[in-house]
């Protein structure tokens, strides 16, 4: 190879490495925009999550406030003056099934075992919708009728 040629091979290798320099970076500038927005975005997803899960928790105690207030009439004690609204899922889940034990009833209705209030007011509905001969027991089961 004579000097020339490899002069030559020289400046056009220093000539591309010159041009992918520039682009080499452009690339690590925007590489570390990108990193930068990155964080960004994870941090946000962090506070966005944080405020779901705040949301969902005051989400859940207004449902069970509702509810304590749905079945707050039911468990008033002596005469009662006025109507009593029945819980519309409770009527719709009796319809539904042929026969249904209390407990995949309360289970059906979300209630917990553990909420003597709630259990009991809708085992005072159910009271409410047997005397009126709307459901019977049978077999240990309710059964619609109405």
């Amino acid at each position: 190879m004579s000097i020339s040629r490899y002069i030559s091979e020289l400046l056009e290798d220093h000539i591309n490495a010159e041009g992918t320099g520039t682009a080499r970076k452009d690339l690590q500038k925007n590489l570390l925009s990108m990193e930068d927005q990155n964080k960004k975005l994870r941090a946000e997803n962090v506070t966005l999550s944080q405020q779901i899960e705040r949301m969902n928790r005051l989400v859940e105690r207004y449902e069970d406030q509702l509810q304590q207030l749905k079945q707050g009439v039911w468990l008033q004690n002596g005469k009662f003056d006025g109507v009593r609204e029945y819980e519309q899922r409770l009527i719709d889940l009796l319809r539904e099934h042929k026969r249904i034990r209390e407990e995949e009833l309360l289970d059906l209705l979300h209630v917990s075992p553990t909420d003597a209030n709630v259990t009991k007011a809708v085992l005072k509905q159910l009271g409410t919708l047997l005397d009126y001969g709307v459901i019977k027991m049978y077999k240990g089961c309710y059964q619609w009728l109405g």
